[in-house]
């Protein structure tokens, strides 16, 4: 008995230094361990707050979509810049009355919600990292390049909205923060 104890032992040491999340212990009255889940939290269903190198963390899908916790965490992000975004294009479009003060509150709203959905795009494991593609991670400078053109363009148009009621003067800088969205997304975004 004081083998299989010391096997038993042995191999949760092992099992806790390689990081598993499971705990073993000999059962009194059986030769084989018996296998306790943790109490611990899943490390790996927390988000990083950047890009993350091209190792894959394994997550479980926490939706319907088979998204991991990150990629929800980013489309629900993303999801939130939507009527900012939509109420400054209808703007620009004609198809509704441009409001200064209105589109000025807009894009400095934008500008904030806009810098979120970067803080959640670590990797959630293969087939879970929702609309990314893989080159989000595996071209992390490239990644990383379309971000800085991007919040530098969001900050550009919060700043020209503030300091203009000419909506032809801030359409320009509209029109540049649009294109840094569709650039990334032509590059880093599956097609839906």
């Amino acid at each position: 008995m004081k083998i299989k104890t010391l096997i038993a032992l042995s191999t949760l040491a092992l099992l806790a230094a390689c990081g598993d999340k499971t705990t073993t212990t000999p059962a009194e009255t059986s030769s084989a361990p018996q296998v306790m889940s943790s109490s611990e939290p899943d490390a790996s269903a927390v988000s990083e707050p950047a890009v993350q190198g091209a190792s894959e963390p394994v997550s479980k899908p926490v939706n319907e979509d088979g998204r991991g916790p990150n990629s929800q965490a980013r489309k629900d992000a993303f999801n939130a810049m939507l009527e900012e975004f939509g109420l400054m294009g209808k703007m620009v479009k004609g198809e509704t009355p441009y409001d200064a003060e209105a589109f000025k509150t807009a894009a400095a709203t934008f500008a904030q919600k806009g810098l979120v959905p970067f803080e959640h795009f670590a990797q959630d494991g293969a087939g879970l990292n929702g609309e990314a593609k893989d080159n989000v991670w595996t071209d992390a400078a490239a990644f990383e390049a379309e971000v800085t053109k991007y919040k530098t363009a969001v900050q550009n148009l919060s700043e020209v909205a503030a300091n203009n009621t000419d909506i032809n003067k801030i359409k320009p800088a509209f029109g540049a923060a649009a294109a840094t969205c569709k650039s990334c997304h032509d590059t880093f975004r599956q097609e839906k």
